[in-house]
């Protein structure tokens, strides 16, 4: 294994480098051999933890998710169930029947990516002659966009012709 060497103490394999410092007896202290995979699995727990948002920046998040489902309504850039669960909604502004519901997100480098369900009052319809389901569990990956706010994140057009693609995905949970 190249610079290194697995060390067994009783029931644990420990994947150290060579020339690290032992005791007096040549034995490693047992700080020394499990702290690398202690920090490991810290690091990793800490990756695929994912929590809800503190409400300034779930309000940020939910903004982008509306626009890119308006977006995606209007030019259709790779999320068609999202597409007619959006054009199924009521156009009266006083009668609200889309909500974002379980906003669950998890830091990434450079964003978020997080879960989250879309619900539409009324049951399923049907537009463009096609099912609009009412429920929806989604997610999508989200940087900041030029203005410092949040944005869904887009990817380039397949072939380069077209528009550009949106990560949030989507699938009927009815």
């Amino acid at each position: 294994m190249g610079q290194e060497s697995i060390v067994r103490n009783r029931s644990f394999a420990v994947i150290a480098p060579l020339g690290a410092a032992r005791t007096r007896r040549g034995r490693k202290r047992a700080s020394q051999m499990y702290y690398p995979v202690v920090l490991s699995a810290l690091a990793l727990f800490a990756a695929f933890t994912q929590v809800a948002p503190a409400e300034a920046l779930a309000g940020g998040l939910r903004a982008a998710i509306w626009n890119d489902l308006q977006r995606n309504a209007m030019i259709g850039n790779g999320n068609w169930i999202a597409s007619l669960w959006y054009n199924a909604g009521s156009t009266a502004p006083e009668a609200a029947d889309l909500h974002i519901q379980s906003l669950i997100c998890g830091e990434q480098s450079k964003g978020y990516r997080c879960s989250f369900d879309l619900f539409r009052d009324g049951g399923d319809k049907s537009v463009f002659n096609e099912r609009a389901p009412d429920t929806l569990a989604c997610e999508a990956s989200f940087v900041r966009s030029k203005d410092g706010g949040w944005m869904v994140k887009h990817l380039p057009p397949k072939k380069r012709v077209g528009h550009s693609r949106t990560t949030m995905a989507c699938k009927s949970t009815t």
